[in-house]
């Protein structure tokens, strides 16, 4: 982890901007024209420094660069010293009219200052984004006072030697594997492969001293706060009043603008994490105009893919900070007692008491209903089997990742089989290539894709939340469409071991009813849930509801998320194999174990 440290006014661009700055507040400044043109900004030779020194006499330096073709320079130089000339009239002619920020960073700019400096590799990078930071300050003064530069250069002197070491801008290192901390104005010219923005507010507050000035629309505003007779109680003026709703404004709107930046800094993935209460209405803070931007306005939300209006999509999660359980310093496979000492073998771990998330999905409910144990376990002390290569069944996941992303996806036949080579190729042996793609032709060949594709709308991967008793039922559906025919949900199953038509039909019945609940929640009157078992000849079981069966589906749904609430998680009474044998607390902190073999 890296933090950028080091200081910032005794650096060379800070010093060189200083001096571009005191020549535009004062054209005699002849120790800051000189600066100016023998740094970086300008390039002059010191022949050219001596010819143009000797063309002033006893005069002011800039006498001289008023008129630099009488002189007989050399072409570079000439040409160094009329385009900083210009520079310093422009920045003279428009202050007033735009920021001291926008003076500085277009001086620079125009003086190719930002190419001379990127030219010189990593270090010309920090000294480009010095020169950053230095505009930042120019700016932040300027919001609190007439934004003059000779003020703001009296300002950086009494900022530098009373606000003790100031750190240089933030840059990320070259070849260096670690993570960069820093503020979004340093960030301002950068670029990072993966970008975290963290601890996004809820906008300005306006809040001033007793006595403020701001300017608006050309004039001053000043504001107060007054004592009243006593003394004790300080009352705001109509002024102050005024001076914080600008101020309000002005913080809000650069809000708006410092996101657009921090986002913008991402090259390859981007996170923004925000702490924002997803049971109360958005409103205007910066927090809540990021959750209208998903979409993820309504009182109760939880994660899943949110589409933009770009068919692009950006992944919501949703992060309940409750208190989760400490393990044990054992880790997983011992058992404690109450004393805390080590439990007999076969002695169950008893879980901490803890409540589980409110968000639920079909997933969790199925995981509970199966062996409460297993599911404390996993969903609540976090313990998970790590992912191993070369186990058995590892091919089988990576099918049906590529699958569901490829069906995903869309498009013809072969567009889909396209996907699903690109995606498996390398990840996965030849006989599980072959085996995805038999399930994408017969799919392509099935009925039920014949009817997707006739449908009018069709929605992929469609996130979906409802509330549900205490909690919150979320998840997304592989398709929905819908027809004159009526509504279909599909949800695809990959998988090719033996199973019966009524062992499936018992198996998806909770899934079925937890999607057709959360599309009757949301006004659909009729709704079929279709699975599709993709290799097992594209088999497809259905389960049929209407609006008149959603009480009854509330019901038995609230009554499963009510167990999950009460806690106790015992372990099952027996070994089930398609249960237990992916369940990290086998063979160690479940007294449930496997048979031996030869028992019966």
């Amino acid at each position: 982890m890296l933090v950028s440290g080091g200081t910032f006014f005794g650096q060379r661009e800070v010093a060189e901007m200083t001096a571009l700055l005191r020549a535009a507040d004062n054209v005699l400044d002849d120790e800051a024209v000189t600066l100016l043109l023998a740094g970086r900004l300008a390039g002059v030779s010191d022949d050219g420094l001596f010819r143009l020194r000797e063309a002033a006499g006893r005069g002011a330096l800039w006498s001289a660069v008023r008129r630099v073709h009488e002189i007989g320079l050399g072409e570079e130089d000439l040409t160094a010293i009329v385009r900083t000339a210009h520079a310093i009239e422009r920045v003279r002619a428009t202050r007033g009219q735009r920021t001291l920020g926008e003076l500085i960073v277009a001086a620079a700019e125009e003086l190719d200052y930002d190419l001379v400096l990127f030219s010189q590799g990593s270090a010309g990078r920090r000294a480009w984004a010095n020169v950053l930071k230095f505009a930042r300050i120019a700016g932040e003064f300027e919001e609190q006072s007439a934004g003059d530069i000779g003020g703001f250069l009296d300002y950086l002197r009494l900022r530098e030697e009373h606000a003790g070491a100031e750190g240089q801008a933030a840059l990320a290192a070259e070849g260096v594997d670690a993570v960069r901390i820093m503020s979004i104005h340093a960030a301002k010219g950068l670029e990072f492969p993966y970008v975290v923005v963290a601890e996004i507010d809820g906008g300005g507050s306006g809040s001033r001293g007793p006595v403020s000035v701001i300017a608006h629309e050309g004039r001053p505003v000043l504001g107060m706060q007054l004592r009243d007779d006593g003394g004790s109680t300080k009352r705001a003026t109509l002024g102050q009043e005024v001076v914080r709703e600008i101020a309000v404004r002005r913080e809000e709107a650069e809000g708006i603008r410092l996101l657009y930046v921090a986002c913008t800094r991402a090259e390859r993935a981007l996170t923004v994490v925000l702490g924002s209460d997803p049971e109360k209405e958005a409103r205007e803070t910066l927090s809540d105009r990021l959750r209208a931007a998903l979409h993820a306005t309504d009182p109760v939300v939880t994660g899943g893919a949110v589409g933009l209006r770009d068919d692009s999509r950006v992944f919501l999660d949703v992060v309940d900070p409750r208190p989760v359980p400490v393990r044990p310093a054992g880790g997983v496979g011992v058992a404690r007692g109450s004393s805390g000492s080590v439990a007999p073998p076969g002695t169950v771990a008893e879980p901490v008491r803890t409540a589980p998330s409110r968000f639920l999905s079909y997933t969790a409910l199925e995981r509970h209903a199966a062996c409460p144990y297993r599911f404390y376990i996993e969903r609540i002390a976090g313990v998970r089997l790590p992912d191993v290569e070369g186990v058995a069944g590892a091919g089988a996941r990576e099918l049906g990742i590529a699958v569901h992303a490829a069906l995903q996806l869309g498009g013809t036949e072969e567009e889909i089989r396209g996907t699903v080579l690109r995606l498996l190729d390398g990840r996965a042996p030849a006989e599980v290539v072959q085996r995805a793609l038999e399930a994408v032709d017969l799919l392509s060949a099935s009925a039920i894709a014949a009817e997707i594709g006739g449908a009018p709308r069709v929605e992929r991967e469609m996130p979906f939340t409802v509330a549900l008793g205490a909690a919150v039922l979320s998840g997304s559906f592989d398709v929905y469409a819908s027809s004159e025919a009526g509504t279909v949900i599909v949800d695809y199953k990959t998988g090719r071991a033996p199973m019966a038509a009524a062992e499936a039909r018992t198996r998806f019945e909770l899934q079925a009813e937890c999607y057709a609940f959360a599309a009757l929640s949301a006004g659909i009157t009729e709704v079929r849930v279709s699975f599709v078992e993709l290799e097992r000849g594209c088999r497809t079981t259905t389960f049929r509801y209407s609006a008149e069966d959603r009480p009854d589906l509330e019901r038995r749904l609230v009554f499963r998320v009510e167990s999950i609430g009460k806690g106790g998680y015992p372990p099952r009474a027996a070994y089930d194999p398609a249960v237990c044998e992916a369940c990290p607390a086998l063979g160690g902190m479940c007294p449930v174990t496997r048979p031996r073999r030869g028992a019966e």
